[in-house]
């Protein structure tokens, strides 16, 4: 009988120990594997959200062009236009109520408000709402300023405009604007179909936001496209954040796994103490006991990791939207799976080195003493 058969006959032997140690290393490999991909999923939903939430660039033209409102055609058509999410166009000029100058600005306004879901009216969204021509919305320092509410009429250049609402408070910029629908403002300015700057969000998951500026800067010549590092930046800590826990607990759970496969070892070869005696005592070298262990564990191993791997898989896709609100729909990874069956080799390895030296070095004597 040589040692390959003599591990596989111990493992058969021993069944109960070896799947003991099986469903340790299975349970570090599934919970490491459904995290991965939880956290992953996570990662692009979050991506997603955050580049939904608010502008990532904005578009500007240079001292001698003019962006005009077909220019968006020009952006949606280019390399990266199916990563950009929303455009928003805006006209922005200086106008005067009651002898005051006053920003306004003339928006698309489904674009605008689903672009920046925090203005709101009375905590209302207004992604959805319908503005006539006549319909201006006021920001909440500029109503005050004019002592102005919904469903009052302002004059702009000789022009009745109702007011649709005031916005709640941000404590921004958008405060001290009035808000009309673009063409509106276009036609109230005789700017035709100008437009002062574009504001982008784009999807940075699959196309970073600098990326994007470039190829918008070469399909609308004689403009400057500038990324706004801050969103990019938020976006990316907070992925990292995610990333980290999930790391964080995956290693802790595999640390389990190593100490189970430990305490198993360890009681497996007390109980074998006289059988390895018996092989010294008839020429068996410490090379030849090492081995016989290493097959076994390496064997657990393989089982452990392939069982993990499935299982992990399917935790994943049942745990998934109950844990993070998140749809795992992207095909499993080769390169994923190969990996958690590489940890879990390791993971019984490292688990076993000790208790397999330990086994290697008993004296034939003292091995039959006890």
């Amino acid at each position: 009988m040589n040692l390959m058969q003599i591990a596989f006959s111990n493992l058969i032997r021993r069944r109960s120990k070896a799947m003991l140690m099986v469903i340790g290393i299975m349970v570090g490999v599934a919970t490491m594997v459904s995290f991965i991909q939880i956290v992953e999923a996570m990662r692009l939903d979050l991506g997603d959200r955050i580049d939904e939430f608010g502008a990532n660039a904005i578009v500007i033209p240079d001292k001698v062009s003019q962006l005009i409102t077909s220019d968006m055609e020009a952006i949606r058509a280019s390399e990266i236009g199916i990563y950009v999410n929303i455009i928003s166009p805006k006209l922005i000029d200086v106008v005067k109520i009651d002898d005051q100058d006053v920003l306004i600005a003339g928006i698309e306004v489904n674009s605008e408000f689903t672009q920046k879901p925090w203005l709101t009216i009375g905590g209302s969204d207004l992604s959805m709402i319908e503005m006539a021509d006549d319909e201006i919305i006021m920001g909440a320092s500029t109503a005050d300023n004019f002592q102005v509410s919904k469903g009052d009429t302002v004059t702009i250049m000789d022009k009745n405009f109702r007011v649709y609402g005031v916005l709640d408070p941000v404590g921004s910029e958008e405060d001290g604007l009035i808000f009309a629908p673009l063409h509106s403002l276009q036609s109230l300015l005789g700017r035709g179909d100008d437009i002062s700057m574009f504001e982008l969000s784009a999807y940075c998951n699959a196309c970073p936001i600098e990326e994007v500026a470039m190829v918008v800067e070469t399909a609308l010549p004689g403009t400057r496209a500038i990324p706004l590092s801050q969103a990019a930046t938020y976006r990316d800590q907070s992925i990292g954040e995610f990333e980290l826990f999930g790391m964080t607990l995956s290693l802790v759970v595999l640390m389990i796994s190593v100490l189970v496969v430990l305490t198993t070892m360890l009681t497996s070869i007390q109980e074998r103490v006289n059988e390895i005696g018996i092989f010294r005592a008839i020429g068996f070298k410490k090379r030849h006991i090492i081995t016989i262990f290493g097959v076994e564990i390496m064997v657990i191993s393989l089982m452990g990791g392939i069982l993990g791997v499935g299982i992990g898989v399917l935790m994943a896709k049942v745990l998934g939207p109950y844990l993070a609100d998140v749809q795992i729909v992207e095909a499993f990874s080769l390169k994923l799976g190969i990996q958690a069956i590489m940890i879990a080799t390791g993971i019984g390895l490292f688990g076993s080195i000790y208790p397999v030296i330990k086994a290697s070095k008993l004296d034939p004597i003292e091995a039959f003493r006890k």
